[in-house]
Parts: C-alpha cells; sequence; structure tokens
C-alpha cells in the first residue's frame, strides 16, 4: 500500500520506503520550512524506513521510431515505389500543410503498408549457379 501526498514524497508501506522528490527534499534541506518539519516528522514516526528519490522513468529507444527515412526506405523497396513515392511526397508535402505533418503521414504510411514491420514475404526464384 501506498499512501500519496501532493506535497512531494510518497510512503511506501509494503516495502518500507520514503520516496521523496528532488524539490521535495531540497525544500526540506531549509530548516525553517514546513517540509523539513513534515520530513522529520516522517523519520521520527517510521524509523525502519529507508528515505529514497524515485526511480526515473524509462525512455524509449530512439531507434525503434517510424522516421521520414525509413519510411522512404521502405517505400523504395516496394514492387510499385514510384507510384507509392509520388503519394508520399503529395501525403508529405500538401498544398495546405498542416504545422506537425507527422502524425498524419504515419497514419496514411501505416494504413498503406500494414505489414510494416513484419516479415516480408518472399517470391520462390530459382536461383542457377553458373561455375
Amino acid at each position: 500500500m501506498t499512501t500519496t501526498n501532493k506535497n512531494g514524497y510518497k510512503v511506501d508501506f509494503i516495502n518500507k520506503v520514503i520516496i521523496v522528490t528532488k524539490d521535495f527534499h531540497r525544500r526540506a534541506s531549509n530548516t525553517n520550512s514546513t517540509e523539513c518539519t513534515n520530513f522529520k516528522t516522517l523519520v521520527k514516526e517510521l524509523p525502519d524506513f529507508k528515505v529514497c528519490f524515485p526511480t526515473p522513468r524509462r525512455r524509449k529507444p530512439a531507434n525503434g521510431r517510424l522516421t521520414y527515412d525509413k519510411m522512404i526506405d521502405y517505400i523504395c523497396r516496394q514492387e510499385d515505389a514510384e507510384s507509392a513515392l509520388s503519394d508520399f511526397n503529395a501525403v508529405r508535402n500538401p498544398e495546405n500543410a498542416l504545422p506537425t505533418p507527422y502524425p498524419h503521414v504515419k497514419k496514411w504510411f501505416l494504413a498503406r503498408f500494414p505489414n510494416y514491420g513484419k516479415m516480408p514475404a518472399f517470391k520462390q526464384s530459382v536461383f542457377r549457379v553458373v561455375v
């Protein structure tokens, strides 16, 4: 069970941890502040609890994101690459351009190429080895 307080700290009773934000910690370092008295009270009432900072959120790796370059590369590998590239350029650079066209272009791309990200099916062909 975690008790949440909007003043910059959480008390996790299951793991016996007091989680404080860096801003709360900075304000609690001033001995005349209310945060300092709150922190002293917490530590006094919960002597066997550890005090720690929250773990930072993990960011998604950038290499997995769909970029314009990846879209163009995928389109160039298709059989109808020329018409698909002209459609892509029309969607990417319309006459009435949006301030942020990427979401619109991505939506179009994923609708046009629903198998993006999956292994493409290769045609069977016969290769002859010439020695």
